[in-house]
């Protein structure tokens, strides 16, 4: 049987939630990688760290303090935002 290596969360998450996350992912997964580890940023900000649109670097800045991976959901924004050209300075 086959199963996943990678465990992902959703983008829920508060900065004090990174190491707790970890910390129980390697007791329970030692042999495991913590990059095989992702947390997710939602990129139109709908309830994520940080607040999403251009401050998605919020949350990767967190995210990069730990040995993790990062999921980033709706990408798209960037380009279905009604002011993209006039934000792109900010992009």
């Amino acid at each position: 049987m086959e199963v996943g290596d990678s465990f992902f969360t959703d983008y829920h998450w508060k900065p004090e939630n990174l190491e707790l996350t970890l910390t129980t992912f390697m007791e329970k997964f030692p042999e495991r990688n913590m990059f095989s580890v992702y947390f997710g940023n939602d990129c139109y900000g709908r309830g994520t760290f940080g607040g999403g649109k251009f401050d998605v670097y919020k949350a990767l800045n967190e995210i990069r303090n730990y040995p993790i991976s990062t999921a980033i959901f709706g990408q798209a924004f960037t380009w279905e935002d009604q002011n993209t050209f006039t934000n792109r300075a900010k992009f």
